[in-house]
């Protein structure tokens, strides 16, 4: 038996058909456009969302993005404000570049995207996506620093992708090393932005040379001869010395650090020792005892990897 369909339902059905057909070339034309796309994601940059951000980019495969957070993004010194589509030109059935315009910090500023049709959505409602060749970076030289801090949030020291328009703040604030805090303004894709920071001494660096330096002096002092070798410091002389000498110390170096052109240094600072032994005059062999003051100037490098420090100590010309 033949199965009949009430005839309001058939009409109902083909009336929902007919207004389906009609409204999507309708949305299409009106609210799926590429303008609409990077308008989109713009406003995901200003509610600092990145997931609604990504999902409206044509991201290249193979993209680590571990700089693609909203903790970066919420962190950001601006992030773009009131855009406005200026321009919308096709450029072929698939792909139109869109000019905007937007307020970024205190600055009105225009950029022209890429815009092209997600293939799939071919005869349905349109996707358009922002169309990326290359993903922008920040590529961060920290001096040796491991980390660095991307609107103050730890990312690793070299490179790390970004979402743009976005201005940065970047640095590091490690224990031993600080850097000044540098902007990168992020304005297009495809871009690399190459940032280097100078670590300074921190504090806690100074009071670690210090620290090391007195255990260097202190072990250098037992040294039994007029040159301790490895040590800043000695004494000359053209007698013969009978026996070993003995080492103390008066005072330590007062240690300051500063960024000198082989990394951190050690300013010249004085070390004030004694030393004592015996000797036989080089011209009239008369033997006598000696106790002599010492004052040396010292320099040190110092090298910084991770939380070790090591200080190699130098005599200051």
């Amino acid at each position: 038996m033949k199965r009949k369909w009430p005839i309001a339902l058939i009409s109902t059905g083909l009336i929902v058909c007919l207004l389906t057909l009609v409204s999507v070339p309708v949305l299409n034309f009106t609210v799926h456009t590429p303008g609409r796309a990077v308008l989109t994601y713009f406003k995901a940059l200003e509610n600092h969302d990145t997931h609604r951000a990504l999902s409206m980019l044509d991201i290249p495969g193979n993209t680590n993005l571990n700089g693609v957070t909203d903790d970066i993004l919420s962190g950001a010194a601006s992030v773009p404000r009131q855009a406005k589509v200026l321009d919308s030109t096709r450029v072929n059935d698939d792909a139109y570049d869109v000019k905007v315009s937007y307020i970024q910090g205190s600055d009105t500023r225009e950029t022209t995207f890429r815009v092209k049709r997600d293939a799939r959505t071919f005869g349905t409602v349109q996707k358009w996506y922002i169309k990326l060749d290359q993903w922008p970076v920040i590529t961060i030289d920290t001096g040796g620093a491991p980390t660095a801090q991307l609107n103050g949030v730890s990312v690793p020291a070299g490179e790390t992708p970004v979402l743009f328009p976005v201005t940065y703040t970047v640095g590091f604030n490690s224990t031993y090393l600080r850097s000044d805090l540098q902007t990168v303004d992020v304005t297009e894709p495809d871009t690399t932005s190459a940032v280097h920071l100078t670590g300074k001494p921190t504090p806690e660096l100074t009071k670690k040379v210090s620290e090391i330096l007195k255990k260097q002096i202190d072990q250098c002092v037992k040294e039994k001869t007029l040159m301790p070798a490895g040590c800043g410091f000695g004494k000359e002389t053209t007698n013969q010395i009978l026996g070993d000498v003995k080492w103390s110390v008066k005072s330590y170096p007062n240690v300051t650090l500063e960024n000198g052109a082989s990394g951190i240094e050690m300013a010249p600072a004085n070390v004030e020792l004694t030393v004592s032994g015996k000797q036989r005059d080089a011209v009239t062999a008369f033997e006598s005892t000696f106790t002599d003051t010492v004052t040396a100037r010292m320099r040190a490098q110092v090298r910084i990897e991770g939380n070790n420090v090591t200080v190699v100590q130098e005599e200051a010309e």
